[in-house]
């Protein structure tokens, strides 16, 4: 059976959810293997390689550890995640195998920063699928290095709830007197510490009085102390026990929390070439025109 490598380079484990996604959707058979610079998820399908963080900071040796990973596992595709010369440009002028085919899956960009690293020869793509709506500038750019883009409504794969983690934490919510609202965040800790503020305010608002739930790796706050604190992978499996749920306008937590936009709550943020507030935009114009 053929192999694909999944190149899912970028901070947390967004881009891990993701190309889980992207395995779903596509139907990809054989071997999976993921290259990133974070620890690994606990899927036991996956095979993780996970570079070494000094490999940013000297670009021919981490050409050559990617190059190392193309020989070693031989795929038939290697997909390209989120950016499309790499995260710092590593894939500008870069040494493919002929035969390889290269996919890239698109998303938003601020483009006009992450061009910025765009130093030599992009990859040719023969396939860009765009999971969400991007800005003309970015989709332009893509066109230009792309055989096909087409548009991919991502699908997650189904998830697990049969944790014994799973069923003491819902259970205890049944029993709750008050309704639950979840905040759901990887960090940083002053990031969630927002989130919780923004559903506090959101909370005075409603003049609902809900029981706070953090799932977040990160460590308590001082002003945490009637909040519940959990570390529960995937928190999306909680969503549809929850009344509210307030996250970030990262890629997947917008994309996984559509069945429940109702009770979604979300604060956007800055990052350097994601474009949160676009996201954002773009979700509350979707749900005015449904309505």
């Amino acid at each position: 059976m053929s192999t694909s490598l999944y190149y899912a380079f970028g901070g947390g484990l967004g881009h891990q959810t993701r190309a889980q996604a992207v395995r779903h959707t596509l139907g990809l058979q054989g071997d999976f293997v993921m290259l990133s610079a974070v620890p690994a998820t606990q899927d036991q399908t996956v095979t993780h390689l996970v570079a070494p963080t000094w490999l940013e900071e000297d670009l021919p040796t981490f050409r050559a550890w990617i190059s190392d990973a193309i020989q070693r596992f031989q795929p038939k595709q290697f997909f390209v995640d989120a950016f499309p010369a790499g995260l710092l440009g590593e894939l500008c002028d870069f040494p493919w195998p002929p035969a390889l085919e290269l996919i890239h899956i698109a998303r938003i960009l601020r483009w006009d920063s992450y061009a910025e690293l765009i130093h030599g020869t992009l990859p040719r793509y023969a396939q860009t699928w765009l999971v969400e709506g991007i800005s003309a500038q970015q989709l332009h750019a893509l066109e230009a290095i792309s055989a096909h883009t087409t548009a991919l409504s991502l699908q997650y794969p189904p998830e697990d709830s049969r944790s014994t983690e799973f069923h003491t934490i819902t259970n205890r919510w049944v029993q709750q007197d008050q309704p639950v609202w979840l905040i759901v965040h990887s960090g940083p800790d002053d990031e969630t510490a927002e989130l919780l503020a923004y559903a506090r305010d959101c909370a005075a608002q409603e003049g609902a009085k809900p029981h706070f739930v953090v799932a977040s790796p990160g460590t308590p706050l001082p002003d945490e102390s009637d909040i519940e604190r959990i570390d529960l992978q995937p928190a999306s499996t909680l969503f549809p026990f929850a009344a509210r749920i307030i996250t970030a306008c990262g890629f997947n937590s917008m994309q996984q929390t559509t069945p429940w936009r109702e009770r979604h709550l979300c604060m956007p943020f800055a990052r350097r070439f994601d474009d949160q507030f676009l996201r954002r935009k773009q979700t509350l114009e979707k749900s005015v025109s449904r309505q």
